[in-house]
């Protein structure tokens, strides 16, 4: 089952040395996803992409180890994020046991 988040991940985001971005389009069904598979989200930090840059906002990012049923809440943060960002952001999505 993991599999098939794995493959998604690969399939819809950009790898930046290790580091899988994704859309806020992208991110959403990723989290959607983790959800019907029962996989938590840990956290997500936001990016921005200048050429074959990254820079990280480590002010944007946030932490949901201690949080249950986290799902809707990571949604509800990649959707404010992606408002105050005009859609600029990208997003890693940290996913509790993926490997």
């Amino acid at each position: 089952m993991k599999n098939i988040l794995n493959e998604f991940l690969l399939e819809n985001g950009i790898n930046r040395c290790g580091i899988i971005l994704l859309n806020s389009e992208n991110a959403i069904r990723a989290i959607n996803i983790s959800k019907e598979l029962n996989i938590s989200v840990l956290g997500i930090d936001c990016f921005n992409m200048v050429g074959e840059r990254i820079i990280p906002f480590i002010e944007h990012s946030v932490d949901y180890q201690n949080k249950l049923n986290n799902h809707s809440l990571a949604i509800e943060y990649i959707m404010s994020k992606t408002k105050e960002s005009n859609n600029c952001f990208y997003f890693e999505i940290v996913f509790d046991d993926l490997d």
